[in-house]
């Protein structure tokens, strides 16, 4: 008699057993790759805009107060919403060109944080608009030149430091990012 050709039913168990394993493990490989790939996103765009917050931030304050023409009109505003706690600010200054007036961009400037975005209004008039999300908190502390903390909003006009503090959530684990910047009021008189 001639045997047929084939596989018996217990080599067909083995071979889907050791197929199923393979197959899972695989599988549960690409499900991690994936989480950490998405893990690393989030934290490459919560560090993103930490940078993009902290260049803007710097870049208002590094032209407060400048006023070329005398105008006596700069601004450098700690609460300009009244929270009474200095988590925004306005500044105004004539740069760009210096012509007297604050109405071109960059010359009156307003941020602070809503929810978890970091909103700005660019120039005198203008809507408040989404600079960066997701952005945690924002934070100023004002120095003297002797480099003692300024505690009260009146004497704010004698500052001529600024360190503000940024927060972001990292989305890739459960806490926060943060980057702090001094800046120095080069315009001060």
């Amino acid at each position: 008699m001639r045997s047929r050709g084939g596989f018996s039913l217990v080599e067909v168990l083995l071979s889907l057993t050791v197929f199923g394993v393979v197959a899972t493990s695989v599988f549960g490989l690409m499900v991690q790759t994936q989480k950490d790939y998405t893990r690393q996103r989030q934290n490459i765009r919560s560090q993103d805009n930490l940078r993009l917050a902290d260049v803007l931030i710097r870049t208002v304050l590094r032209s407060a107060l400048a006023d070329p023409r005398a105008t006596k009109q700069t601004l450098l505003d700690s609460d300009p919403r009244n929270t009474n706690q200095w988590d925004n600010i306005r500044v105004k200054a004539d740069f760009n060109p210096a012509d007297g007036d604050f109405l071109d961009p960059l010359e009156d400037v307003q941020l602070h944080v809503v929810a978890d975005s970091l909103m700005v209004r660019l120039q005198a008039g203008g809507a408040f608009a989404v600079y960066a999300y997701p952005i945690g908190t924002l934070r100023f502390e004002y120095y003297r030149s002797n480099n003692t903390l300024i505690t009260t909003e009146a004497d704010v006009a004698y500052a001529r430091r600024i360190k503000y503090t940024v927060t972001a959530p990292n989305l890739a684990a459960a806490d926060t990012m943060q980057r702090t910047t001094w800046v120095y009021l080069r315009n001060r008189r």
